[in-house]
C-alpha cells in the first residue's frame, strides 16, 4: 500500500511524505503506482524548478519526503490540488492508496 501524509500548518500545507508500494499489478504495470508518482514528480518539479520557491526534497527507494521552506501562498493550490487528486485515488483504490493529514 501507498501511503501518503501530508503535512499542514493550520490552513496551509507544508509538505507531505510518500511511501510503500501501491501492489495494484506487477513492477512496471502499477498503474496507480505511475499516477501518484507522475503526479508527486509533477508537483515536486513545478514547486522548485519552474516556480524557483526553495523546499526540500528527500528521495529514497520505496518513499518521497517534500517540505516547503517558505511561507508563500503561490505554491497552495498546487498542494492542494496533489491532495485532492491523490485522496480520489485513494477513493478508487482503497486498498492501494491511503492519506492521512497531520497538523
Amino acid at each position: 500500500m501507498i501511503s501518503v501524509r501530508f503535512v499542514k500548518s493550520g490552513f496551509r500545507y507544508r509538505g507531505f511524505e510518500v511511501s510503500g508500494h501501491a501492489g495494484y499489478a506487477e513492477k512496471g504495470s502499477d498503474i496507480v503506482c505511475a499516477a501518484v508518482t507522475t503526479s508527486v514528480q509533477l508537483v515536486i518539479n513545478t514547486i522548485t524548478d519552474v516556480m524557483k520557491i526553495p523546499a526540500e526534497t528527500a528521495v529514497e527507494e520505496n518513499r518521497i519526503a517534500f517540505s516547503l521552506e517558505t511561507e508563500e501562498t503561490v505554491p497552495q493550490p498546487l498542494m492542494e490540488g496533489l491532495f485532492r487528486h491523490l485522496s480520489l485515488l485513494a477513493e478508487d483504490y482503497p486498498q492501494n492508496v491511503r492519506i492521512s493529514v497531520s497538523q
